[in-house]
């Protein structure tokens, strides 16, 4: 099972951020053998970028993530970082420009305005990526999670002009997904699931993010949301999912569900090296 994008079938993805902006990993990740470690058996779904430089939440941003626990297991994440990074000019210069698309399947997570990601598309296609994902359901990024299904697929069909990459849309649990996912075909080649919002996880629970609004939760702990959407979206639409796994048995169960490609985010802030023994496996198996 798998998903074409740029003309490549794709079964595997390391969901935005987990590979940092260059998709070669973190710098504690690059430092494990590739035996435990090797970025080239993704599909990298770099960092979301937007056009100016985004700070993101309070001073130092990327300590914005509390593990969460339960019964003393680790079952996942809540970040709030407010997607930091570099403007869009920057990324590409010092991120895009030294990439190898011929040995490596690199997707760009991109958000912000409808002009702005416009703008970004279109200084993306001298780039050899395989797609294109428009994060419209960060819950971090200040943005209504509840915005109308027809304007962002106007936005999707507006971006899908200055561009000849293939269109990713990331969608939320908080947004009318089943709707969106249907408005989307024939725009875009395959929905992905964003994490979901601490207020839907946790309702009426002080998030320890709660002056950033609350913050995104990722893991084992939102598996249910990610296979509620999964069902509705395969069941009442035609539109390919990339489903998030966290452990083994969830690649499994993605495939009996429907989805077409699987995606590691925060397993990778829990056990860097699992992502990649667990691809190697899957292979081995097959």
């Amino acid at each position: 099972m798998a998903i074409k994008l740029g003309g490549k079938e794709i079964s595997f993805f390391a969901s935005s951020g987990a590979l940092g902006f260059c998709g070669n990993g973190w710098l504690w990740e690059r430092l494990l053998p590739k035996k435990y470690f090797d970025p080239s058996l993704f599909c990298a779904v770099l960092k979301t970028v937007t056009i100016y430089e985004c700070r993101g939440n309070g001073f130092f941003p990327w300590l914005k993530i509390r593990p969460i626990f339960m019964k003393r297991q680790l079952v996942g994440f809540v970040n709030a970082m407010g997607l930091p990074g570099p403007p869009f000019g920057d990324f590409a210069e010092c991120y895009l420009s030294d990439l190898n698309f011929e040995k490596r399947n690199i997707v760009v997570s991109i958000a912000g305005s409808d002009e702005e990601l416009c703008y970004v598309a279109l200084n993306l296609d001298r780039f050899d990526v395989r797609a294109i994902e428009i994060n419209a359901s960060c819950p971090n990024a200040g943005r209504d999670l509840k915005e109308n299904a027809k304007e962002l697929i106007k936005i999707c069909r507006k971006v899908a002009k200055y561009t000849r990459h293939d269109l990713i849309l990331k969608i939320s649990y908080a947004q009318d997904f089943v709707h969106l996912a249907r408005e989307a075909e024939g725009v875009v080649r395959a929905v992905s699931f964003n994490s979901v919002p601490w207020r839907i996880v946790f309702p009426g629970k002080k998030s320890p993010f709660a002056r950033y609004g609350g913050g995104g939760v990722s893991g084992k702990i939102v598996r249910w949301f990610y296979e509620d959407m999964a069902t509705k979206i395969v069941r009442f639409t035609d539109m390919p999912v990339i489903m998030p796994v966290w452990d083994y048995e969830d690649i499994k169960i993605n495939e009996e569900m429907g989805a077409l490609a699987h995606s590691f985010g925060s397993v990778f802030i829990a056990s860097p090296w699992w992502p990649t023994r667990a691809i190697k496996k899957y292979l081995s198996e097959k």
